[in-house]
């Protein structure tokens, strides 16, 4: 039996959402609260020195073990903060590795915001259709340029379920 989580649906929703719209650069987003290693900052160090950031916009937002040299380190946000700036964004990149249940995974498609995840822990139920899991860190552009190519597609594909579900 799997239990899932839902966020607040006040904040974390599709209203008001700007990913769908093309923009010069597609806009990526990773989040976490954590800076334990496991929450994939060795991904996080690699498409920061791999993007091509004439294509890419990236954004962290949360504590960080690591110092981005390209990405837009922002500092942790309270929750409608946080909902704005995943609703700014194409593809969540959620890179952690065995977590069960992924808040910001899940925070991100509830604003409908398709993702690029870590195939491991809890992510392949979370993620389902609304996003492509990768194996090894080498295939995230890809996968990523697979979800902007079809985002309306991905974007419909999103299922999470509503905490009055989950409760």
């Amino acid at each position: 039996t799997i239990i899932g989580n839902a966020p607040d649906p006040a904040i974390f929703n599709r209203s008001g959402h700007e990913g769908s719209e093309r923009s010069k650069k597609v806009r990526l987003i990773a989040t976490s609260w954590s800076a334990n290693p496991n929450k994939g900052f060795d991904v996080l160090e690699y498409l920061d020195s791999t993007l091509d950031f004439s294509r890419f916009d990236m954004r962290f937002v949360g504590n960080s073990p690591v110092t981005f040299g390209n990405i837009k380190h922002i500092p942790p946000l309270s929750s409608p903060e946080l909902a704005q700036e995943l609703k700014r964004s194409h593809v969540f990149i959620a890179p952690s590795r065995k977590d069960p249940c992924s808040n910001s995974l899940i925070e991100a498609l509830h604003c409908g915001v398709p993702a690029v995840a870590r195939d491991d822990g809890g992510h392949p139920e979370i993620l389902a259709d609304g996003g492509e899991l990768f194996h090894d860190e080498a295939e995230i552009v890809l996968l990523i340029k697979k979800i902007v190519d079809d985002f309306p597609r991905y974007q419909e594909a999103i299922r999470s379920p509503a905490i009055d579900v989950i409760a």
